[in-house]
């Protein structure tokens, strides 16, 4: 199994994974927004706010866990 990293960030976005499921992370000022894109969902993802961009990375690296 091949370890997952994040992209570098770019437009405030950083992804982790490249294939279906993965997860992305855009940042704000008053925290971040993690969306779990998977098959189905279209342009529909699940989203979730986290305070912090790391709070929001944590999270989405353990969807990923899960997910695999």
């Amino acid at each position: 199994m091949t370890k997952l990293a994040w992209t570098k960030e770019a437009h405030d976005l950083q992804y982790l994974g490249k294939d279906r499921p993965y997860v992305s992370v855009r940042r704000f000022p008053t925290g971040a927004e993690l969306a779990e894109w998977y098959l189905g969902c279209s342009f529909s993802p699940k989203l979730t706010w986290h305070e912090s961009v790391d709070a929001a990375k944590q999270a989405g690296e353990l969807v990923m866990r899960i997910s695999k």
